[in-house]
């Protein structure tokens, strides 16, 4: 299931739980694509509400996706406690020339802050 809310015209936010599987995953991407095509670029504000799996597909979508849409994707706020997510998100840093944080779950509002703010 996803909470999704705006945080400006440009910069959107999803607050995920349940199983994170690929029609899931597939459904959140498309989400994304709809604001791109409103918007040269955009900022994402992510946050794991209490995501009970993940399927491997769903990984390896969400490793790839910011690839993908390389120059789309101003900055990205991935909001959890889980240390591999992290891993991922800081690797994809050097990958990409989207601005990826982590915070954790006590910090969201750090981080709503933070993903509002202009580069």
């Amino acid at each position: 299931m996803f909470l999704n809310f705006d945080l400006g015209d440009d910069v959107v936010g999803y607050i995920v739980d349940g199983v994170m599987d690929a029609a899931s995953i597939e459904y959140l991407r498309d989400e994304i694509l709809k604001r791109l095509e409103r918007h040269e670029t955009i900022s994402v504000y992510l946050e794991d509400g209490g995501v009970k799996r993940f399927s491997l597909k769903s990984m390896v979508i969400t490793t790839l996706f910011p690839h993908r849409h390389r120059g789309r994707i101003r900055k990205a706020a991935m909001v959890t406690d889980r240390s591999w997510i992290h891993f991922i998100c800081w690797l994809n840093n050097f990958l990409v020339s989207t601005k990826i944080k982590n915070f954790k779950i006590k910090d969201r509002l750090k981080a709503m802050d933070w993903i509002a703010e202009e580069l």
